[in-house]
């Protein structure tokens, strides 16, 4: 028994092919010089069976035929495993030694998903009394930020942050742009620790 996406099959045979890219340059008195090998992908295939009651085999044949067009990434548990796979092709064969089902082969390729190295954050910026919070995120801390407007004092800030008007924090953490804790001006834009 094996297990394709989120059926469980009956596979007789796995033939697995693994392969590398490798180039090559001719250099002095025609020795070929390998600098680069890169792995391909990992192909195999399947051979079995789906038996079972008609309507799951119509559901499972239905389960590769969708998923094979429309480029579905599977993971495939048997005598081997391979998390991240898609079906390249499908062949089915019916004969009178399976009753009630079919027998297939099936091309497997394994797939590598790519991902964005950047982070979104649904909160970058959220107004709040006409000036502007924002939160910026790094791998090790999130910090906020808060951009100052007109009529805006540390004591007020500091207030609006910690429940109390605790200034010198912020005072601390900003002294590189804050001159005099009583003269803040808009668009000036604080660190709040």
């Amino acid at each position: 028994m094996a297990k394709l996406g989120t059926y469980q099959i009956k596979v007789i045979e796995e033939s697995s092919s693994f392969s590398v890219n490798a180039t090559e340059h001719e250099v002095e008195k025609g020795v070929k010089l390998t600098d680069h090998v890169k792995a391909n992908n990992a192909t195999f295939s399947i051979t079995g069976k789906a038996v079972g009651s008609s309507q799951h085999v119509a559901r499972l044949e239905k389960y590769f035929m969708e998923s094979m067009e429309k480029g579905r990434v599977l993971t495939y548990v048997g005598r081997s495993r391979f998390t991240n796979v898609i079906i390249l092709s499908f062949n089915k064969r019916q004969n009178s030694k399976i009753a009630n089902g079919f027998a297939f082969d099936m091309q497997l390729r394994e797939v590598r998903i790519a991902r964005s190295s950047v982070k979104r954050n649904s909160q970058t910026a959220k107004k709040q009394n006409g000036g502007t919070v924002q939160k910026t995120q790094s791998k090790q801390s999130t910090k906020r930020y808060y951009t100052v407007k007109k009529g805006d004092t540390l004591w007020a800030i500091a207030k609006k942050y910690y429940g109390k008007p605790d200034y010198a924090r912020i005072y601390n953490a900003n002294r590189n742009s804050i001159k005099n804790v009583n003269l803040i001006y808009p668009g000036q834009r604080f660190l709040i620790p």
